[in-house]
């Protein structure tokens, strides 16, 4: 399967700045710090469970929200979620206070009216 958003990709799954959206979640137990880096965990083809350090510009792009939430950035595939990370940020040209108000319009865009 080729990777979203590289050349080759199918058209569905080219990565752009329209399909950011917000995803909520709670921070991970413990003292309410987070790590100082972040990790990636994935099972490889032969069933072993790995886990590497990412490096800076693969880290996701997280803030704090409120209480334990926290809002992560995602981009919303057809048929998964890919977590935005720093690089991302850095290809599309978006500063990292710009993120939240972005992601919330293509939220509201993509979602049918109420009726």
């Amino acid at each position: 399967m080729p990777i979203p958003g590289a050349a080759g990709a199918p058209a569905d799954e080219r990565l752009s700045p329209q399909m950011i959206v917000p995803l909520m979640k709670r921070s991970e137990p413990g003292d309410g710090t987070r790590p100082a880096r972040q990790t990636a965990s994935f099972t490889t083809d032969s069933g072993q469970r790995r886990t590497i350090q990412l490096s800076r510009s693969e880290e996701f792009v997280v803030e704090d929200f409120v209480g334990d939430l926290l809002i992560t950035y995602v981009f919303d595939l057809p048929r998964y979620f890919r977590h935005v990370n720093r690089k991302d940020c850095l290809d599309f040209g978006i500063r990292h206070d710009e993120l939240r108000a972005l992601s919330v319009k293509n939220l509201v865009r993509s979602r049918p009216k109420p009726k």
